[in-house]
């Protein structure tokens, strides 16, 4: 981030089958929105899919403006 704030800070989660593929997403705020050089944020969620039935697994991806 070349030492500049993040604004909009957020969290995608990757819903992924047992087989790989992508069931579905999540998007999950991250506390504080807004972050300075070197700072963290906090995110909390709970991600309810089928694919969990089967095995499946949560790559979450952190994106922010």
């Amino acid at each position: 981030m070349g030492g500049q704030a993040a604004d909009r800070v957020g969290v995608t989660a990757h819903i992924v089958d047992i087989n790989g593929h992508e069931c579905s997403t999540e998007e999950i705020e991250v506390v504080p929105g807004t972050l300075e050089a070197g700072e963290i944020g906090n995110f909390d969620g709970t991600v309810n899919s089928p694919c969990f039935a089967d095995g499946g697994t949560v790559d979450a991806e952190a994106h922010w403006d």
